[in-house]
């Protein structure tokens, strides 16, 4: 728990003398927390780095972006970060835009 931080910020870690915050995106979309320990995504967002917890990664691949048909059937957290679809050949996946998962500004 990091004090006046949103919920999703889950704490503070380093990597390499940097100092990371953790964010759990279940918390931030009205889900139950992932459990730790956790895989995450560590990635720079506008300058800071960030640890995104995940839930497990499959691969890492380079896909094709597909538009989204439609967003209104998805949940008002994923309409925010949804940006379209890839399909690595077994079924389509959401892609995300992971900096909706991260809160703008922490005070």
């Amino acid at each position: 728990m990091v004090p006046r931080a949103p919920s999703e910020i889950i704490g503070l870690t380093t990597l390499r003398s940097r100092i990371v915050t953790v964010v759990d995106p279940r918390i931030a979309a009205g889900q139950a927390p992932l459990p730790l320990p956790a895989r995450a995504i560590v990635t720079q967002i506008d300058g800071c780095d960030y640890a995104v917890l995940v839930d497990r990664v499959d691969d890492a691949s380079m896909l094709d972006l597909e538009p989204l048909a439609s967003v209104n059937a998805l949940e008002p957290f994923w309409r925010a970060a949804a940006i379209g679809l890839v399909d690595p050949g077994d079924h389509p996946m959401l892609a995300i835009d992971i900096s909706a998962m991260v809160p703008s500004a922490v005070v």
